[in-house]
């Protein structure tokens, strides 16, 4: 071997070394996993079971993902370049891009992911052009959430002309026909359980729940202010929305609730909604509540206007606080107690969904689901919401739900159990709830909500809360869309 062989066999290692390190120090593509060694790169749809959703790496290191899903990195996972872990979690609909030859439920093809492993390119990409973050659950720099219509792109709050009078439109066309309609109801003492009408609620209430008013609902309204788009959606809000308090707003394109929204996020409005639902049950029950007052003798007895109300029961126009006012007030409070309460399992159900994103070797992190740069249950105001939405839940739905489902079956319950020869069984069946559940009162308020059905199927009250329950817990927990669809048509 001579020096020139020598020397070119000692070039050559020496061009293979520096390539071989610049090969190991390169960060792999988006949508491309590392090899074992660290040295070569293979496609993320290679991977065992494919939790990167990666549909097919066509060219030469560019990836394709999944329609419906978000991909991005944690910059705290970032440690060394082939270290940095893609995460992929499945989008809530209308937050991320889809493909645009697809509909939104079409997920045979995906989005090109960029080969930088930067966030911000990979967002570009498959976030909508308003949003970003994880899940892109957050609004870009100087937009926000709009109040009218859920899962809508993000609005300029700035410079949008609704978000200058935002809280005045949405007090106009959501609080005061709340609060119309809740004083309609107490005058005219109505009661919406009665007859045929019982049914329909809950057909309204369904639809509100599967299929909300959006910029990917059931009418697409992509804020262009189509006049067909406009009678549709007042249709619609005539004959569903209204029966869950959604009022008129949702004609409108969507609108901040304020010029400056920086301070507000999804969950924020959530929470407001969800306030919203409770108000016309808290004014009813502090209504009751004084008339309970006065009837013990507690509060001074004023006289107040009152007429015919209940079959019956003349009240002269100058009387004091009567069962005419007491019954007027109980119906508006069953009616109302219907009307809300898809809307706040809907809101709770927000509060609580999380979503799961994942990384080829397995690690995950759990996410709010609407907003995505909330760790679930690791950030405070998270924790502070759902302990909120629960003790509501835990006080006005499930208690409510359980009672009118076993209430026709107490009286022949207590029967049974005074007719044990159990000890135990008939000291239960003395305890003084039971004389409260035969109370008139009690029986009066029961067949409010059960007068409607056959005195054998008065139990079916609850049977359509614990209906809706089920629903809105399918809805939130199946993440493929096709099996919840599914599921709720076998329920229903």
């Amino acid at each position: 071997m001579n020096c020139v062989q020598l020397l070119s066999i000692l070039v050559s290692l020496c061009v293979a070394c520096v390539l071989g390190s610049e090969e190991s120090s390169q960060c792999c593509p988006t949508g491309f996993v590392p090899s074992q060694s660290r040295k070569n790169c293979f496609c993320g749809s290679m991977v065992p079971k494919n939790p990167l959703h990666i549909l097919d790496c066509p060219d030469d290191y560019q990836a394709v993902l999944e329609n419906g899903f978000w991909a991005g990195y944690f910059e705290s996972d970032n440690e060394t370049c082939n270290e940095m872990l893609l995460y992929v979690g499945r989008c809530p609909v209308g937050f991320c891009e889809i493909d645009s030859n697809k509909s939104q439920f079409s997920w045979d093809r995906g989005l090109n992911l960029p080969r930088s492993t930067s966030n911000e390119e990979i967002t570009k990409v498959v976030c909508s052009h308003t949003r970003t973050g994880p899940l892109c659950g957050q609004c870009r720099q100087g937009y926000g959430p709009g109040i009218n219509i859920f899962l809508a792109d993000c609005v300029h709050c700035e410079t949008d002309n609704l978000s200058q009078v935002g809280w005045l439109i949405w007090m106009v066309m959501e609080i005061l026909p709340l609060i119309i309609s809740l004083v309609v109801v107490l005058i005219g003492n109505i009661n919406l359980l009665k007859g045929p009408l019982n049914s329909y609620l809950l057909y309204a209430q369904i639809i509100n729940a599967l299929f909300p008013i959006s910029k990917y609902g059931p009418i697409y309204d992509a804020g262009t202010g189509d006049p067909r788009t406009v009678i549709m959606l007042t249709i619609f809000s005539i004959c569903f929305s209204t029966f869950g308090l959604q009022f008129f707003s949702i004609v409108l394109p969507p609108f901040c609730i304020s010029p400056n929204i920086g301070a507000f996020d999804q969950l924020d409005i959530i929470m407001l909604k969800f306030g919203v639902g409770i108000f016309p049950l808290a004014v009813l029950l502090l209504i009751l509540l004084g008339h309970w007052c006065f009837k013990q003798g507690a509060c001074v007895r004023p006289r107040i206007a009152c007429r015919e109300c209940v079959s019956g029961i003349h009240c002269c126009r100058r009387c004091r606080v009567d069962g005419c006012f007491a019954g007027s007030v109980t119906n508006a409070l069953t009616t109302f107690y219907i009307l809300v309460f898809t809307r706040l399992l809907i809101y709770t159900g927000g509060i609580f969904n999380k979503s799961e994103v994942v990384s080829y070797n397995g690690n995950s992190k759990s996410l709010v689901t609407f907003q995505g740069s909330m760790e679930y249950f690791g950030n405070p105001r998270h924790i502070a919401y759902c302990i909120v939405s629960m003790v509501i839940v835990v006080i006005l739905v499930i208690p409510p739900t359980l009672f009118l489902l076993a209430y026709p079956a107490l009286p022949r319950l207590q029967s049974i159990m005074a007719e044990s020869k159990n000890k135990t069984l008939q000291r239960l069946s003395h305890l003084k709830i039971w004389i409260v559940f035969s109370k008139p009162s009690v029986q009066q308020f029961v067949d409010l909500f059960q007068s409607s059905y056959k005195d054998q199927f008065r139990c079916f009250a609850g049977l359509g809360l614990l209906l809706q329950i089920l629903m809105v817990i399918l809805w939130n927990t199946l993440e493929n869309r096709g099996d919840a669809y599914m599921a709720l048509a076998i329920l229903s």
